[in-house]
């Protein structure tokens, strides 16, 4: 396939339509939307790192995956999965571009998390969505919403296994909706096969006193390309963006965050890092944003990055946007390679060199990892960056 854009009459001729999109104005006026919009190239500045000109479209049959939600028995949340028309899109709109509109149009369920009002949930809700990955493509979303001062713990995992002579694709959507006082710590996983190409847009609106610790986590994938955005808009109200990409041969991890401060006397702080390996490329572009009335901002963004072979490619694009006088921002990003003094220390051990940069890369990851407050996950996800790196050295 050489036009991503045959990506419309690909999904037309593959689509079942359910009897139910024929009476669904919003799907079907989403649909239209989708067919007028052309799709983002790399003449777009947001996706000039992204190529899916390897997708044969042709060869993809559009379908649902499984969203599965672990919880325990408390009848005073609402966790479930429903039709993807019975909520509203809120935060993403269908306009935003055609990945949206063809989200909007596509989707047939939903995840759908609600904590009422001084609800605690503090055992974690875990959501699982699995990817068939046999020449799929897929659309889905979930939405996150708590309630005035609820509590409340999410992990969300996106997998398939890998098939390495086949191809998929997934679009997915996250809403989070924090009103005053509420308190997220949300864990996301990409863990897709890395056969899948993958576009992401998450969006979070931080109410007054609201508090959002977002751990975002990407290593499968072929090619991704997520949007992650919270909006500030209560003074008080405060995100921590925590996030750890690893990106492997014949990968391209592309993340684009962005901290918007628009209410006086918010805090955000942003922390990610990432590495990449063999032929690996990862992009990370960041951007805070300080609107005029968000005076007494407090706002920091690092960026850190370790090359861990001559082949590998990162690009760290970090970005600030003051409109106010009586605020405090900086930001800060690094590309580096692992420390000849750490290396030789270890090696004076006994520890063997490969060995020895396994653990130096485990120990990188570990920092933000551990801000996810999930000890059990970060652990397992260390396995999995210790699994990739003997992988991509074999």
């Amino acid at each position: 396939m050489t036009n991503i854009d045959s990506t419309k009459s690909s999904i037309m001729k593959n689509l079942r339509w359910p009897k139910h999109w024929q009476e669904n104005v919003q799907q079907i006026s989403a649909w239209e939307l989708a067919r007028s919009l052309s799709f983002p190239g790399r003449k777009n500045e947001d996706w000039k790192w992204i190529n899916f000109a390897h997708l044969d479209l042709d060869e993809l049959n559009v379908e649902k995956p499984v969203i599965t939600i672990l919880s325990s028995d408390n009848q005073e949340i609402n966790a479930s999965v429903l039709k993807a028309d019975s909520k509203e899109n809120l935060l993403i709109q269908p306009e935003t571009d055609a990945y949206s509109a063809l989200n909007a149009a596509l989707s047939e369920e939903l995840c759908y998390i609600h904590i009422p009002a001084k609800i605690q949930k503090l055992d974690p809700v875990h959501v699982i969505i699995t990817l068939n990955a046999h020449s799929s493509a897929a659309n889905t979303r979930a939405i996150i919403q708590l309630d005035k001062g609820a509590q409340a713990k999410v992990v969300f995992e996106l997998q398939s296994d890998t098939h390495e002579h086949l191809q998929a694709f997934l679009n997915f959507q996250l809403e989070i909706q924090l009103d005053e006082g509420a308190r997220l710590e949300l864990m996301e996983v990409q863990n897709l096969g890395e056969h899948v190409s993958y576009v992401s847009r998450e969006y979070a609106h931080v109410h007054r006193d609201a508090h959002l610790n977002w751990t975002y986590v990407a290593l499968g994938s072929r090619v991704a390309k997520s949007f992650i955005t919270v909006d500030l808009l209560g003074p008080g109200s405060e995100t921590l963006m925590n996030g750890a990409y690893f990106s492997g041969s014949g990968q391209v991890i592309d993340i684009d965050t962005q901290q918007n401060h628009l209410t006086a006397q918010a805090h955000s702080d942003l922390l990610y890092k990432g590495a990449a390996i063999g032929s690996g490329k990862a992009i990370w572009e960041g951007m805070i944003y300080v609107d005029h009335v968000a005076q007494q901002t407090d706002s920091y963004q690092s960026n850190r990055n370790l090359l861990l072979d001559d082949r590998a490619e990162i690009k760290t694009i970090p970005g600030l946007e003051i409109n106010a006088n009586d605020v405090s921002c900086s930001h800060g990003a690094t590309v580096g390679r692992l420390n000849d003094d750490e290396l030789f220390y270890s090696q004076s051990r006994g520890i063997p060199m490969r060995e020895a940069e396994k653990l130096i890369v485990e120990g990188f990851f570990a920092e933000v990892l551990a801000k996810s407050n999930d000890e059990a996950l970060s652990k397992k996800l260390l396995e999995q960056i210790s699994e990739k790196f003997d992988r991509n050295h074999a």
